[in-house]
């Protein structure tokens, strides 16, 4: 039997597709051979693609943090797949007086505030969902030690975004603040995880409004 040889050239029509060059065999065998590496690897160049474009779709381009999809469907599973004896935490913060920062000083320093905002929360809840839920709103889902209390996680979280937003020019204590609601719940064995998810998200984002309603109040009440 003849003994094949084989090389790797590109196909004059698809010159970005490598192909398989044969010698010595037969035609049969050389297109047997061709078809299987073509097949082969436009599978796995369409997979490389799908995955690409499935991470698109659930990703925000500005922060690289999960999108509002991308949130709902990862917070989701997470909830399917927990044990019933785990406590979860949804956050919901949204920026004070963001567009005041976008009018005043453009949107390019509220692109960067972004950023920095989404930086923070992203190395605050490593390992956890956090999304930019959409204009100035970030969510979070993340799993709560028995001995953690979310208030005291928010206090540590409002400090350090603060400082990192005070880094980005043209942002100051007097233009900017961070509103942040939760809720906690600890899952039955027969949940429904998006309707779990659902209240949670609501009555988070009410905590929220609540908080910054009385903070915007003082605000304008001080001296």
């Amino acid at each position: 039997m003849e003994t094949l040889r084989q090389s790797l050239v590109f196909d004059k029509d698809e010159p970005n597709v490598p192909i398989l060059a044969w010698t010595d065999a037969t035609s049969t065998e050389r297109l047997v051979h061709e078809a299987s590496f073509r097949h082969g690897l436009i599978a796995g160049v369409l997979l490389v693609e799908r995955e690409s474009e499935r991470q698109k779709a659930i990703t925000d381009s500005l922060t690289g943090l999960y999108n509002r999809r991308g949130f709902l469907d990862s917070a989701q599973d997470s909830l399917q797949n927990a044990l019933p004896t785990e406590r979860f935490v949804v956050l919901f913060a949204d920026l004070d007086k963001f567009k005041d920062i976008n009018d005043n000083h453009g949107h390019d320093t509220g692109d960067e505030l972004l950023k920095s905002i989404g930086s923070c929360l992203q190395e605050a809840f490593r390992g956890n969902i956090v999304a930019r839920f959409g204009g100035d709103e970030f969510t979070i889902l993340y799993k709560i030690d028995s001995s953690e209390h979310a208030a005291d996680v928010i206090q540590k979280v409002q400090v350090s975004c603060t400082e990192s937003a005070l880094k980005v020019e043209h942002v100051t204590k007097d233009n900017f603040g961070m509103s942040i609601g939760h809720s906690e719940v600890h899952l039955a064995h027969d949940c429904n995880p998006l309707k779990v998810l659902t209240t949670m998200l609501l009555e988070a984002d009410d905590a929220m409004y609540d908080i910054k309603k009385d903070r915007l109040s003082y605000v304008r009440r001080r001296p």
